[in-house]
């Protein structure tokens, strides 16, 4: 082979470089639009509104009442860190939704005949998403194809669970109460149990105290009373295993009010959205029965300072969380709306009905 010369060498060299620069370009072009466009989970949540799907748009939605209990067929959602919504039809299927209300799919398992139930729905990060089957006290494990696994819950009644969810890792979590383990004021303490239902047994692999509002936050109540009935009642605050707040509110009604109970529904913007549950005596009523106030506050997470304000979500209302973005279901004449916390409730006003401290616990 004859050797190149002087200028042949430069073309070549030339030649070369051109190629090497096109395909770096091509890199750093496929880099930037796999890296600059992707989005953590909490910006795609966060940009979510809300979503209304109706009886006329979506006919693979039963808008009724279930022949089991009489309670509407559709009894879950959920979240999920991709952005999408999944609605449980009891016991039947689960159909997932974009954030603009577009069908991307329908999952049937065949519960039923095979003698399982579902009333609750999870969504990890990995995929997998969880049912609680009500009749046998189990966690089902599912993709969107099949069923992975059934794991028997033994230490609690599914019936008593007040929250389900997954944690930042995935695995999937409850909150109910324990009748046997009691805190101040003889109150029956909540309880958050992380799950490892990767057999058929499942087992708790991380117990934290209170009712989660987030994947890691949690509430429980408190009372310095022996009594369920006062005019003052405290909230103790977690963030995973550790009490980080005491929330206490005392109700400044001169018409002897009494709290029967605080909840927290979700968290927004640094605040808490609290529903404060009074009872005073009905005067006017000839039984003089009890009449029951439902009063909504946004509390200042670290400070205590509250505002009052209107509220949409109703009794019992479907809330659920995703990371710490928290989402309600508000039922309708023939159609569900699904939104962002926030819009479940107005603009705050200025307030002297409670007073509210939030103190820092150190246990």
């Amino acid at each position: 082979m004859r050797n190149l010369t002087a200028s042949g060498k430069n073309i070549m060299f030339f030649i070369f470089s051109i190629i090497f620069l096109c395909i770096l370009f091509t890199s750093c072009g496929q880099a930037g639009r796999s890296g600059a466009g992707k989005k953590e989970p909490e910006d795609i949540l966060s940009a979510f509104t809300s979503v209304t799907l109706t009886q006329e748009d979506n006919p693979e939605l039963d808008f009724g009442l279930s022949s089991h209990d009489k309670d509407p067929v559709i009894r879950d959602f959920a979240v999920t860190p991709e952005g999408t919504i999944l609605i449980l039809q009891l016991s039947e299927n689960i159909c997932e939704y974009d954030f603009s209300g577009n069908l991307l799919g329908i999952y049937r398992y065949g519960l039923q005949e095979q003698g399982m139930t579902a009333f609750r729905i999870a969504a990890g990060n990995d995929g997998l998403l969880y049912l609680l089957d009500g009749r046998n006290n189990s966690v089902i494990t599912v993709t969107r194809e099949k069923i992975v696994q059934t794991s028997v819950v033994s230490w609690t009644d599914l019936g008593s669970v007040t929250c389900f969810g997954c944690d930042a890792s995935g695995r999937p979590f409850l909150s109910a109460t324990d009748p046997d383990v009691r805190v101040e004021g003889n109150i029956a303490a909540s309880f958050t149990f992380v799950m490892d239902v990767s057999d058929v047994q499942a087992v708790v692999a991380e117990k934290r105290p209170g009712k989660s509002i987030s994947e890691n936050s949690s509430f429980q109540a408190v009372s310095p009373q022996d009594t369920g009935l006062k005019r003052e009642m405290s909230l103790k605050i977690y963030r995973g295993k550790n009490a980080k707040k005491i929330l206490s509110i005392s109700s400044l009604d001169t018409q002897e009010a009494t709290i029967a109970g605080v909840n927290l529904h979700g968290y927004a913007d640094g605040r808490y959205l609290a529903e404060i549950i009074e009872l005073s005596q009905n005067s006017a009523a000839s039984d003089q029965t009890d009449m029951v106030t439902q009063t909504y506050l946004l509390i200042d997470s670290e400070t205590g300072a509250y505002q009052a304000c209107e509220c949409t979500l109703g009794d019992d209302p479907l809330v659920r969380f995703c990371g710490n973005v928290s989402f309600y279901l508000q039922r309708g004449d023939g159609r569900i709306t699904i939104a962002e916390i926030s819009s479940s409730y107005s603009a705050g006003r200025d307030s002297e009905i409670f007073d509210v401290t939030a103190e820092d616990c150190s246990a």
